[in-house]
């Protein structure tokens, strides 16, 4: 057992079971570990599965840190992935849900009749399989006019949007191709969306320092779900350990007033920060269910992206790198996968990290960055752990909050789970199409 200080708090961590505590109790966990420290993988690992698919190879935006090296103009077609999408999905016929993730190297609305030719296939496979296939999306969304976002909406796609803080640091990252701002064009189409109900925002950080708490509370003028991680790839956003220690400052500041407001009934923010794939939220979300993390993220077994020449690779980002191209997508299915998945915990920086348990591993891309672990990027981490913590135990000062939390954390967890409600409801009326059960799941469950 070892002891850590955070925001003038001291820290129980045991060594054997991740758990921690102000009060050196750990109370029950769950442990996806066999004894010699190897993550147990089976077919129910990821109970959904993400195809990412290579939708465009254009973009409207001139990044700084994009890492797309895509120049191709030519027009991608859907029909073109049909083979691949009909293969990938019968040989993962357990799972409960499967998303087609559209979102690319590049702007998915540069190419509106792939996203209307993929919820065709989406809409027909969820009858064939009387599972759900829905399709997702992160657009800049300079493209998302109130025509295109209500017609998104009403063929039920899930959509978020980039959005890098506040407006000089947004349009210094993300300018358009011209140098001018997008900004502007971005907040205006925000503003004209009607249902913001699953609206996301995904929001990069880099050297570019801003509020974090003031940004937070703005995005939540707009969006239910936000999500916030650090740039990778792009050598100018690369972080220093000065930028680091801003950034701790930072989520310290952002902690402290989650909890004030927490405690105060008001969730609003943790809640927004929860429900997506915040680089914060997740560790909240661990150390409020006492889940011990076996793995950094879902890449070779819950997500896999596939090219419109049938090259697959783990993730977007790492499929600009030969070694993660694989061309024999059964091969893939079968070993190619699971043996990068295996390999998150295995590298010897994270095995013969402390906080190991509960982070769950160093990213890939970050590997391929630095040959090893970016040690810059895991102090950061191994804060926001500690601030997670410390988050948790403070929020069990009221009973009824913590609950609150505790019980969105699970809920967020059990998502992709059969839901034995609706698997009653298809199974009770084999003569109602899948669309017409899931109104009925909808209205029953209001």
């Amino acid at each position: 057992m070892i002891t850590f200080e955070i925001l003038n708090k001291k820290i129980y961590y045991s060594l054997t079971n991740g758990q921690a505590s102000y009060n050196n109790q750990y109370i029950e966990y769950i442990d996806h570990f066999s004894n010699d420290g190897v993550p147990v993988v089976s077919d129910n690992t990821y109970p959904s599965l993400t195809i990412c698919l290579q939708s465009s190879t254009q973009c409207n935006l001139e990044c700084k840190y994009c890492f797309s090296k895509l120049k191709d103009k030519k027009l991608i077609e859907f029909e073109n992935f049909i083979p691949y999408l009909n293969f990938i999905i019968n040989q993962n016929l357990n799972k409960n849900r499967f998303y087609i993730d559209l979102s690319g190297e590049r702007e998915p609305l540069l190419n509106l009749p792939f996203i209307l030719d993929a919820v065709q296939y989406a809409d027909e496979m969820s009858e064939k399989l009387r599972k759900e296939v829905l399709i997702t999306f992160v657009t800049n969304g300079i493209l998302l006019t109130k025509k295109v976002s209500t017609l998104l909406k009403s063929k039920g796609v899930l959509f978020g949007i980039s959005l890098d803080g506040p407006k000089g640091v947004h349009d210094k990252n993300r300018p358009l191709k011209n140098g001018k701002s997008s900004y502007d064009i971005i907040i205006k189409n925000i503003l004209e969306i009607e249902d913001k109900t699953f609206l996301g925002c995904a929001v990069t950080i880099g050297k570019q320092r801003f509020n974090l708490v003031k940004t937070i509370e703005e995005l939540c003028q707009y969006f239910p779900t936000i999500s916030i991680k650090p740039a990778r790839l792009d050598n100018s956003s690369l972080f220093t350990f000065d930028d680091i220690n801003f950034w701790k400052k930072e989520y310290e500041r952002l902690t402290q007033i989650l909890v004030e407001k927490a405690l105060n009934g008001d969730l609003k923010i943790l809640l927004a920060i929860l429900n997506g794939d915040d680089y914060f939220g997740k560790f909240i979300n661990r150390v409020f269910l006492n889940y011990v993390a076996y793995n950094r993220c879902d890449a070779g077994l819950g997500r896999i992206y596939l090219t419109q020449d049938g090259i697959i690779s783990h993730c977007v980002p790492l499929s600009i790198y030969d070694k993660y191209k694989f061309d024999n997508l059964e091969h893939y299915l079968k070993e190619d996968g699971k043996s990068f998945f295996l390999q998150q915990l295995t590298n010897p920086y994270c095995f013969n990290c402390n906080l190991k348990k509960l982070c769950g591993g160093e990213c890939a891309v970050e590997k391929e960055n630095h040959v090893t672990n970016n040690t810059v990027l895991c102090e950061l981490k191994k804060h926001l752990i500690l601030l997670a913590i410390y988050l948790r135990e403070e929020l069990k000062l009221n009973e009824e909050v913590f609950k609150k939390v505790y019980d969105f954390c699970n809920m967020k967890m059990s998502r992709n789970k059969e839901n034995l409600k609706f698997k009653t409801i298809l199974n009770t009326n084999p003569q109602k199409s899948f669309a017409e059960c899931k109104k009925i799941f909808y209205s029953t469950s209001n």
